[in-house]
């Protein structure tokens, strides 16, 4: 069975949406999966699913301006089948609930652009970062102090300084957070080192000065995400590419998370099931 696919976003986005078209598609067998842009994921996994990644951009857009549509026809009158979502709604916003499948005539499912953003879908991930990206982030923790608990802290600021989101704008999180949540690991565990990845290294240089014990990575994202799992103790942004660092942890300790996600302005969590059972939430103040 052919499963066609058009993502979006950057990589952790990605790897909700790689992973959201495999669990909705399991039951399936011998399944084939076309992506279109998703750049990222040949680069950053190793998998078991079989993969033709096509990020040709001419392709893409005439996916875009014609090729979307006639496949909405055809999976309307079920010639194709299709993966189907209901939804919740907010103010006039969108909110993915519940994804269910339906057969077409044909052996072939296209998927419209879903997110699949929701923690319960990632009970039995298929994919994993490849050993070159932990090979690099083993590399650079080997540099760092020796008998060090790692903290990974990271933030997300540029473009989500005017991300909209549920009506109201910038959903980058406050300093106040990350004070916060550093703090309860300097005054829970011993000797914390704490490692930022982050878009603006400015921003942490200026405002993290009573933290002597850290650093920067200077790696490139895969490495950034390899890093991240090879930490015990994470403090978290309301991103996507965060969520799959912790996600991939291999001795996770303690990673705190902010109350609502995305959508703690409006106190409403945006992506809705986002939140992970194994995240301490703790309030955006």
């Amino acid at each position: 069975m052919h499963i066609l696919f058009n993502g979006t976003g950057r990589l952790g986005n990605q790897l909700f949406q790689l992973n959201g078209v495999d669990s909705a598609t399991k039951e399936i067998k011998k399944r084939k999966f076309i992506l279109l842009n998703m750049p990222s994921i040949n680069e950053c996994l190793d998998t078991t699913l079989v993969l033709n990644i096509i990020n040709n951009k001419i392709i893409v857009k005439l996916f875009d301006k014609y090729l979307c549509y006639v496949l909405n026809f055809l999976r309307k009158i079920r010639i194709i089948g299709s993966i189907y979502c209901s939804f919740d709604h907010y103010n006039g916003y969108k909110l993915e609930n519940h994804y269910f499948l339906k057969k077409g005539i044909f052996p072939f499912i296209w998927i419209p652009t879903f997110y699949f953003q929701k923690a319960e879908l990632a009970k039995n991930v298929s994919f994993s970062i490849k050993e070159t990206h932990i090979h690099k982030a083993h590399m650079f923790l080997d540099s760092l102090p020796k008998k060090k608990n790692f903290v990974f802290v990271h933030i997300r600021k540029t473009d989500y300084i005017t991300f909209d989101v549920l009506g109201k704008t910038g959903a980058d999180l406050p300093l106040s957070y990350y004070h916060r949540a550093t703090k309860i690991f300097t005054e829970t565990i011993n000797n914390p080192f704490f490692i930022f990845l982050t878009d603006d290294s400015e921003y942490v240089l200026h405002n993290f000065p009573n933290l002597s014990e850290k650093a920067i990575s200077n790696l490139d994202q895969y490495g950034d995400l390899a890093l991240m799992s090879l930490c015990e103790y994470g403090v978290l942004s309301n991103s996507s590419f965060s969520w799959w660092g912790a996600f991939f942890m291999k001795n996770r300790k303690k990673v705190i998370a902010p109350r609502y996600w995305l959508g703690f302005k409006s106190q409403i969590e945006y992506p809705s099931g986002i939140i992970a059972p194994w995240m301490d939430v703790i309030d955006v103040e």
